[in-house]
C-alpha cells in the first residue's frame, strides 16, 4: 500500500505542476501496475481525464509514459519523449535468435534504469527498442553486444513493417467468462493457481489491476497477466454440450 501512495503521491505532483504552470509533465515509462493506479485516479476524480494522455510509441504497447497536459488546454503541443533504437547484429550471419530477456538483461548491464526503457519489439535478429530520449545517445554509443552478439544501434522515426504488434487467434473452452476461468486456460494453469495470480496482483484487465478472481470479461477487453503475456478477448463462440463456452481471443505473440 505504500508504494501505492507514493505512486499516487508522484502523479498528483506532476498533475499540479501541469495544471497551475500551464506546462506538459511527463512520467517515465510505467509498469502496468503503475498505470493502473493512474487509471483508478482518473475513473475516481482525483486526476482529470483531460490532463491525462498515455502512449507508449507503437500501438499496443504494454509500458506508457504519461502526459500531464493537451493541445486542447495549452494551446500547443510537446510530443512524448520516446526513441526507437534499432539494435541489429554487426554481422547477419553470426548474429543469435534473442530473446527479449536478453536485450533487456544487456541495457540493464549498463546500469539503464528499468523505468526509462519501454517494449521491446523483435523480429528475427532485430530488435526495436523504446526509450526515454535523454537515454538514447547513450544506449547507441554504448550498448555493443547482446549475449554473444555483436550489435549496431541506430535511432529510427518508426517501426518497420513486420516489427508491429502481432496476434494470434484462439479459441479456449471455459466453464464460463470469468476472468479466473480464462486466465488459466490462457495460461495452462489450474485455476486454483490462476486463483493466485490474482492474489499476487499480476492480472489486469484494460490496463487496470484485477484481484476478483469473478470479474466477467466482456468483449473487446484486454487480459493482461504479468509473466505470461496478454490477449484481447473477443466473447462467446458457442455453448458445448457440457454448458461449457467456446470463447475467441486474440493474444499477443
Amino acid at each position: 500500500m505504500e508504494d501505492i501512495r507514493q505512486t499516487q503521491k508522484r502523479f498528483l505532483e506532476l498533475y499540479t505542476r501541469a495544471s497551475r504552470n500551464g506546462v506538459y509533465c511527463f512520467t517515465d515509462f510505467l509498469s502496468l501496475a503503475d498505470n493502473s493506479v493512474l487509471q483508478n485516479m482518473v475513473r475516481s476524480g482525483a486526476v482529470s481525464a483531460q490532463y491525462v494522455t498515455v502512449n507508449g510509441g507503437c500501438e499496443g504497447a504494454e509500458r506508457v509514459i504519461a502526459r500531464f497536459g493537451s493541445p486542447e488546454l495549452f494551446g500547443w503541443e510537446e510530443e512524448f519523449p520516446i526513441v526507437i533504437l534499432e539494435v541489429a547484429p554487426v554481422q547477419e550471419k553470426f548474429g543469435e535468435m534473442l530473446s527479449h530477456r536478453d536485450y533487456l538483461g544487456s541495457l540493464m548491464a549498463l546500469n539503464v534504469d528499468r523505468d526509462t526503457v519501454g517494449d521491446i519489439r523483435i523480429k528475427d535478429k532485430t530488435a526495436w527498442i523504446f526509450v526515454l530520449d535523454r537515454l538514447a545517445d547513450f544506449i547507441a554509443d554504448n550498448l555493443q553486444e547482446v549475449r554473444h552478439t555483436r550489435v549496431k544501434v541506430r535511432k529510427v522515426p518508426e517501426l518497420p513493417a513486420g516489427a508491429e504488434v502481432r496476434m494470434e487467434a484462439m479459441e479456449l473452452v471455459v466453464p464460463s467468462e470469468r476472468a479466473d476461468a480464462i486466465t488459466a486456460r490462457l495460461t495452462g494453469q489450474s485455476r486454483s493457481k490462476a486463483a493466485e495470480l490474482f492474489r499476487d496482483q499480476k492480472v489486469f484487465i484494460n490496463g487496470r489491476q484485477v484481484t476478483d478472481p469473478g470479474t466477467v470479461l466482456k468483449s473487446g477487453d484486454v487480459l493482461s497477466v504479468r509473466g505470461w503475456g496478454k490477449a484481447v478477448y473477443d466473447g462467446i463462440r458457442l455453448h458445448t454440450k457440457k454448458d461449457n463456452i467456446r470463447v475467441s481471443l486474440r493474444k499477443y505473440v
